[in-house]
Order: C-alpha cells, then structure tokens, then sequence
C-alpha cells in the first residue's frame, strides 16, 4: 500500500507499507517481494520524504523451523 502526503512548504512524503514473505515462503516468492518492493522505492520522486514500514521479519518462537 502506498500513500502521498502534500507536507507544508511543498514537500511531499510517501509512505509505503508492506509484509514481506514469511522464512517458509518458497525463494521466488521472496525474491518476487523484494522485486516490486525496489521498483516502487525506485518510482518515488528523489524529493519525497519516503518512509517505508512493515513487517521484514516474521518469525514466530524462539526458533522459526523448529516452532516452539
């Protein structure tokens, strides 16, 4: 999800916020992720504010593949 918000003085800041794939995700769906995620950082104009948020790091338990 992506959202532009006109700042005083003319700025502007994009927010993007995502959920990256889970470790039990298969790779081409990651590397898929991290894909869309560089081109909609790449098409943000320079002079954005860009914040990006979210979650890059699901795990569950003390130790994701052996679940506890």
């Amino acid at each position: 999800m992506t959202l532009q918000l006109n700042l005083k003085g003319g700025q502007v800041a994009t927010l993007i916020s995502c959920h990256a794939p889970t470790l039990v995700a298969c790779k081409d769906e990651k590397d898929d992720f991290y894909e869309q995620l560089d081109e909609l950082i790449k098409a943000v104009p320079r002079r954005h504010k860009l914040f990006v948020m979210g979650d890059f790091n699901a795990r569950i338990g003390r130790d994701a593949r052996n679940p506890a």
